[in-house]
């Protein structure tokens, strides 16, 4: 699943709500009782029961973030641990963003886009790989 991200969110050339909800239910829905609800508007949110899984409460909505609009939404992405580093030099080539790890064994994630907050979700998600 997480290859097949990885490739739309390289295909993609922009902002994405689809590919926002689908990172949400991967990374956010999977954790009990929550869910990705697209509203009759198109718009997308979080749905969960607070309470006991027998005897919800009802439902209550959260704003599903903005993965591959905001970095401040991206790096939620990010594994624990792992440092983020950003290399813009070359605007042609578009934003390099990288995650690395050291420790006994060093390890890096590395994408190129032209979007920074896209190539952010690229390289978290290659980072949570590991």
């Amino acid at each position: 699943m997480i290859d097949e991200l990885i490739v739309k969110l390289q295909a993609a050339s922009g902002p994405d709500r689809e590919l926002d909800a689908a990172m949400g239910e991967l990374f956010i829905a999977g954790e009990q009782y929550k869910s990705i609800y697209k509203r009759p508007n198109g718009t997308f949110c979080i749905r969960y029961y607070p309470g006991l899984r027998w005897m919800p409460p009802g439902p209550e909505y959260l704003r599903l973030p903005h993965f591959t609009e905001s970095i401040d939404d991206a790096l939620k992405l990010s594994p624990a641990g792992w440092t983020r580093s950003v290399d813009a030099t070359l605007p042609e080539a578009g934003i390099t963003v990288q995650f690395y790890k050291l420790g006994a064994l060093n390890r890096n994630a590395i994408s190129d886009h032209s979007s920074e907050p896209i190539a952010t979700c690229i390289a978290a998600l290659k980072a949570r790989k590991y």
